[in-house]
């Protein structure tokens, strides 16, 4: 009898102010409402960045430079982005480092690269655009495919031959519907051939790769650059249950290689890496750095709607 009182006196008072009564409700939805949205972005962007990820593959190991540093986790990986954020050039990665990785019975294959800008011109098209030195195994382990023509060969970039691939958007920009095949493009001084258009793809990472130009990475260095050494490279694995494995070898053939000797740290059981002026990663890895940044993110969000919805409460109860 009681409840049925109480449910009756409540509906006498929410209808008898009926502004109170919306206010309140509109309080409470905003605040529900913002709980699920904000673990809806959370999950979204969790989504994206993962997608973003497995676009490049599931199977590969990165290696890219990184200053050496007498830092530790990430105060050390802080101080090496600085360096090279600053300018600071590491020279010791090369291609013989990557043939050399190539021979490990996990590794079915791999490729370098190194980055550009020069001004591009046809006719009377011009624009500065980002060259991609790279090799001609590049098409066989990333994603890119090839819309019209083909991609360099290996004998192409042995030999520095001046070919070029361009990106969708860079054909669009410089030839219009015409056809590219075949024409000579002006890369800062020199003429290059266009031989390959390759597929749209848009933008992973903030990167425009309809917007790059595709060189043998050979000719980038040797005829552009004037460098002998790239700034990054990618390795397909056979199995990625070993990948663990293959990364440690791969790491001691380039601390072989650089002349690096790296201390036993007897608090962590392991080699100390701060020595090193590469970085070896697993995609295991990269995907374990990119849920430590979506839950920090998330949890950011939660915070902000943990304060709003206090916020909230306290206008219901003064609306009440």
């Amino acid at each position: 009898m009681d409840i049925v009182y109480s449910i009756k006196n409540s509906i006498t008072s929410l209808s008898s102010n009926k502004v109170r009564t919306s206010l309140t409700v509109l309080g409470i939805v905003i605040g529900i409402a913002a709980i699920i949205i904000v673990f809806s972005a959370g999950a979204a962007i969790e989504r994206l960045i993962l997608s973003e990820v497995e676009s490049f593959g599931t199977d590969i190991i990165e290696t890219e430079i990184k200053i050496p540093t007498s830092k530790s986790g990430m105060a050390g990986e802080q101080e090496s982005a600085t360096g090279i954020a600053t300018g600071v050039h590491i020279t010791t990665l090369s291609l013989e480092d990557m043939e050399d990785i190539n021979k490990l019975p996990n590794i079915s294959g791999g490729y370098s690269a190194i980055m550009s800008q020069k001004q591009i011109s046809y006719s009377s098209q011009r624009k500065k655009a980002f060259l991609m030195g790279t090799n001609a195994s590049f098409v066989a382990i990333d994603k890119t495919e090839i819309d019209e023509g083909r991609f360099y060969t290996e004998d192409e970039d042995k030999s520095l031959a001046q070919v070029t691939v361009i990106g969708s958007k860079i054909k669009e920009e410089l030839f219009g519907e015409s056809n590219a095949l075949g024409k000579w493009i002006k890369i800062g001084s020199s003429k290059y051939r266009v031989i390959g258009i390759a597929k749209e793809r848009g933008a992973v990472f903030t990167m425009d790769f309809d917007s790059y130009v595709y060189i043998p990475i050979k000719t980038l260095q040797k005829k552009i650059m004037g460098i002998d050494y790239v700034l990054y490279m990618v390795h397909e694995l056979k199995n990625t249950e070993e990948g663990d494995k293959t990364a440690e070898k791969m790491r001691a053939i380039l601390r072989n290689n650089h002349n690096i000797e790296a201390p036993y740290n007897e608090e962590t059981g392991k080699l100390d890496v701060n020595k090193d002026d590469f970085r070896v990663v697993t995609m295991d890895e990269m995907l374990d750095m990119l849920n430590i940044v979506t839950s920090a993110i998330t949890i950011l969000l939660l915070a902000i709607v943990g304060i709003s919805l206090f916020d909230c409460g306290v206008g219901i109860l003064n609306i009440m």
